[in-house]
């Protein structure tokens, strides 16, 4: 059997090309970047993108015994995370002019205390926390603990403002043995922290305290800062207790507006409403303005029982009043706008339904009645079509307006037919003879509030 020929083009190998040979891996654009005294930090440029490098702090480093270890500990413990919320570590060499570096990603951005010199809005704040919560809990899924979160070991970002947590040179595990001993930054070090070289979880949560009465997140937030600076046997346990604490803290914070919101509402309804009867004058309306007002008693009573419910935590809430304030001010003209275009609607409804009461000829025929008694039953089938007229008018509204606005339409309209149709019936009534008035049958159809 003969060898096929073999075509390279479409043969897996190494490229040879002189081109890729060529590429440079070292480092261009070193510049030097704050470090802590232990460490000494750079930015550098290779392959077209930023790096950090971080390295020994020259002979303060070679004096301390074993430093290089903790290099290398602190690169085993970034390669073991993965998260958008921590720095990304990506190798580690020795390079040209530094010596041993761990290679970092570049994070363009701001340490959280800068980013909080800015004054940044109560709910960036907020989000910012939640973020810090989350990567910490990570952290410690991974079976390590910081043992340094501090202001400075945490970075915003300066595109999309996001955290990413750095400087892993204290972290510790249970499956390292070197460099054990207490380590961390005074004002934010846990009591038990200092004295121990056994790493807990609950030292960062008690960090994470400290950091979180720094960034103001408001009184909502006090029950769980204060649980986080408790002693060790009485902190949360866990980050996930503390951001599921985050968590309910902030879906409670809607409820509370709404509830106000719902007292607010109602009674700006009932303004208009009674706004509105003032001018018709209608009593059939007026009674549907009672039977409203039962409801909104109902309502309000409602509402207050959710209030009284709300009210411990309200107390807790307070510095964000003010937000929920300017959502019921908007819900509220929401309601007026509302309201106003059901107004323009009724109207429009009622212009229409005279028109239909017009067209219908009623009113031309009742004079004429005294020689065309038999046109009873045609009236009365006219009287019922503009009522039926009403029907249709207010279910052709559907695309304009909701359910309870189209039934307040409807029932304005009904009550104005059926005042027009009771005044029609009466004078159909006086203009008929005495004999006529007399007969049986049209006794029985004459709706049941026309009196002979």
């Amino acid at each position: 059997m003969k060898n096929k020929e073999i075509d390279n083009s479409i043969t897996s190998g190494f490229l040879s090309d002189p081109i890729f040979d060529s590429i440079d891996r070292k480092f261009t654009c070193i510049e030097p970047l704050p470090g802590n005294g232990q460490t000494k930090l750079f930015k550098a440029k290779r392959f077209g993108r930023w790096y950090t490098l971080k390295s020994i702090a020259g002979e303060q480093g070679v004096a301390i015994a074993g430093y290089g270890q903790l290099l290398k500990k602190e690169f085993e413990t970034l390669m073991a995370i993965q998260h958008t919320g921590v720095v990304q570590a990506l190798g580690m060499e020795n390079v040209e002019g530094i010596g041993p570096c761990v290679i970092m990603e570049y994070i363009d951005g701001a340490t959280l205390d800068e980013w909080l010199s800015k004054e940044p809005a109560l709910k960036d704040r907020r989000r910012i926390c939640k973020e810090i919560a989350d990567a910490i809990e990570y952290i410690h899924s991974q079976g390590i603990v910081h043992r340094d979160i501090k202001p400075k070991n945490i970075m915003v970002t300066r595109i999309g403002e996001h955290v990413k947590i750095i400087d892993f040179g204290f972290a510790d595990t249970d499956q390292h043995a070197q460099l054990k001993q207490p380590a961390g930054t005074y004002n934010y070090m846990s009591p038990e922290q200092m004295q121990t070289n056994i790493p807990d979880v609950r030292n960062d949560i008690y960090s994470f305290g400290m950091l979180m009465k720094e960034m103001n997140l408001g009184r909502a937030y006090k029950t769980i800062i204060r649980k986080c600076l408790l002693p060790l046997d009485q902190r949360w346990k866990s980050m996930n207790e503390v951001t599921n604490a985050i968590e309910k803290t902030e879906r409670r914070r809607p409820w509370q507006a709404v509830a106000v919101a719902s007292i607010i509402l109602l009674a700006g309804a009932l303004t208009l409403q009674t706004w509105r009867l003032q001018h018709t004058g209608n009593s059939a309306s007026l009674a549907a303005l009672d039977s409203m007002r039962t409801e909104l008693d109902q309502q309000r009573q409602n509402s207050h029982n959710a209030m009284s419910a709300l009210t411990q935590q309200m107390k807790d809430s307070k510095t964000s009043l003010g937000d929920s304030i300017q959502h019921l001010v908007s819900a509220n003209e929401q309601l007026q706008e509302q309201l106003k275009k059901e107004e323009k609607l009724q109207q429009a409804a009622l212009v229409a339904l005279h028109k239909e009461m017009r067209r219908s000829g009623v009113e031309q025929h009742t004079d004429t009645l005294t020689r065309f008694e038999y046109r009873w039953k045609d009236l009365s089938l006219r009287i019922a079509a503009v009522g039926q007229y009403a029907h249709k008018y207010v279910d052709g509204l559907e695309n304009q307006c909701d359910r309870i606005s189209r039934d307040r339409i409807r029932e304005s309209m009904l009550n104005e037919w059926q005042s027009w149709s009771n005044e029609i019936s009466q004078r159909i009534i006086l203009l008929l003879p005495k004999d006529v008035r007399n007969d049986t049958i049209l006794r029985q159809n004459l709706p049941p509030d026309i009196k002979l």
